[in-house]
């Protein structure tokens, strides 16, 4: 057992020697390094002084470089500015000797101009006075043409003057003997003629005007409207006026023609009996819009009543139509136009106003004595106008009004019903013609 304890005493030992030769060995192997480190150190040093020593030398070299590089570059800038200021001199110099020659062609071509201006100021005052001579001549043949003018213009207002004087009494002899004849051809027993306790008149007023108001009434049992004037004067002419009007209501017979049924003819004021329709058109639209198709059918239905009245001998002129003046009422799904006032209208106008018809349909020509069949031709035109664009024409816009129309076909046929000249308005035959077929 102690045996087996000192080897392991004796190995341990030996474990220890060894220690002991490794710690000798690393304790003599770092003393060696710590000896080549202060070797190494001292040399680290050598060449640091050395490389500071380099680097003063490189340092001073490199201010004397500087030095000289900024002496260079100074005398480089001095020499440039010499040639710049060289170089604009020579420019200045060239351009001032091209300036100079410009302006000394400039100068010559002004003189040249001057020379041509003078000659053409010449040559024009020449022709000024050339003018102002033709201009006194022509002043004079003016003045010539204007007195000639002036005496023509004189001598047709007084041919014209007398040519209307002899029209007027052309017409007056013309009146006088339509009255005579009626006087002496229309029959007594007067068949328009009614008694005026045979007309019940109820407080429905169905329109106004300022020629007296229309009411709804009775006659013989029937339903009918009855139109009361104003205090009217019934002289000798008026009464003939009168007669004449009532036989000729009395004898128009057409579909689209109020019917007249009679008129009171004694002392009192006058009654006039006619059908009953329903309202006018100027009512209708106010309520509803009308249709394309409604607007020509009721523009047809006008159309036809007066070709009847112009196709009459002698034709009869209505001279106010307008939208008040055409009653209507409902037949089936559709509506129908009757033309009135052709009677009773024409009398008011004779013996109470010396202007025909409403102004804003009345036709240019409306103003004079010449009324005849394009009268209603130009008033039917603004009518139909109306009925479209449910606005009352307005003269100084009519081509605006006009613009607003849809249709190419009514628009054409309004402006040449309304063209300023009547003779190349178209006749209520050609009208109805042009309706029909849009009617169609």
């Amino acid at each position: 057992m102690f045996q087996g304890k000192d080897s392991q005493i004796f190995g341990l030992r030996c474990k220890v020697s060894e220690l002991e030769q490794t710690v000798a060995k690393e304790q003599q192997t770092r003393m060696e390094g710590q000896l080549h480190f202060e070797q190494n150190q001292q040399q680290y040093s050598q060449e640091k002084n050395n490389l500071l020593e380099q680097l003063v030398d490189l340092r001073q070299k490199l201010e004397v470089e500087r030095a000289k590089h900024h002496s260079t570059k100074q005398e480089e800038q001095k020499n440039r500015e010499k040639l710049k200021k060289e170089h604009e001199q020579q420019i200045e110099t060239a351009v001032l000797q091209e300036y100079r020659q410009q302006i000394i062609n400039v100068t010559e071509e002004a003189r040249t101009q001057h020379e041509l201006n003078r000659q053409q100021i010449e040559q024009l005052e020449h022709c000024d006075q050339q003018s102002r001579q033709q201009s006194i001549n022509l002043a004079e043949e003016a003045r010539a043409l204007v007195e000639m003018n002036r005496q023509q213009r004189e001598q047709c207002q007084q041919r014209e003057q007398l040519h209307r004087q002899q029209i007027q009494h052309i017409q007056h002899m013309e009146r006088v003997a339509r009255e005579n004849c009626a006087q002496h051809q229309l029959p007594e027993s007067r068949s328009w003629s009614i008694q005026r306790e045979q007309v019940v008149i109820s407080d429905k007023v169905l329109g106004e005007g300022s020629w007296g108001k229309v009411c709804e009434g009775q006659f013989r049992g029937s339903h009918v409207a009855v139109k009361q004037l104003h205090n009217v004067i019934l002289s000798a002419h008026n009464r003939r006026l009168f007669k004449r009007e009532m036989e000729m209501a009395s004898r128009c017979r057409h579909p689209n023609l109020l019917q007249f049924i009679g008129a009171t003819s004694d002392d009192g004021s006058i009654l006039f009996v006619t059908e009953l329709l329903d309202c006018d058109i100027r009512h209708l639209i106010t309520e509803h819009e009308l249709t394309a198709r409604e607007i020509v059918s009721l523009a047809l239905d006008v159309a036809k009543g007066l070709n009847y009245l112009h196709c009459n001998h002698p034709p009869i002129v209505h001279r106010d139509i307008k939208l008040d003046n055409v009653l209507i009422w409902r037949q089936g799904d559709t509506w129908r136009a009757k033309l009135s006032d052709f009677g009773a209208a024409n009398f008011v106008r004779e013996v109470m106003t010396p202007n025909p018809g409403a102004p804003i349909y009345s036709a240019p020509e409306a103003r004079t004595d010449q009324h005849s069949q394009p009268v209603d031709v130009y008033s039917f035109g603004l009518l139909v106008l109306e009925m479209i664009i449910n606005e009352l024409p307005v003269p100084d816009q009519i081509e605006q009004q006009l613009e607003r129309i849809s249709s190419a076909e009514l628009r054409n046929l309004i402006r040449a019903c309304i063209r300023q000249d009547p003779r190349r308005r178209p006749r209520m035959e050609d009208v109805i013609n042009i309706l029909t077929e849009l009617n169609l």
